[in-house]
């Protein structure tokens, strides 16, 4: 019998998918990643590091779906 865990991996947009899957422009996602109203991750080493949005986030705030 095999002991296996599901692992749940999100969807991650760059500024550029996030922008065509969404129609919203960079200033707007930069401002709500700013702000803390969606939830994303930085990708390598420190401050120049890239940032992905997270795909459900953003379209839960989009729908006015709050935590």
């Amino acid at each position: 019998m095999s002991n296996k865990q599901s692992v749940y991996v999100p969807i991650v947009w760059t500024f550029e998918q996030a922008e065509i899957e969404t129609g919203l422009k960079r200033f707007t996602l930069t401002n709500l990643v700013k702000s803390g109203k969606v939830k994303y991750i930085r990708v390598g080493a420190g401050k120049r590091g890239k940032i992905l949005i997270n795909a459900q986030s953003l379209c839960d705030y989009m729908q006015g779906v709050s935590e």
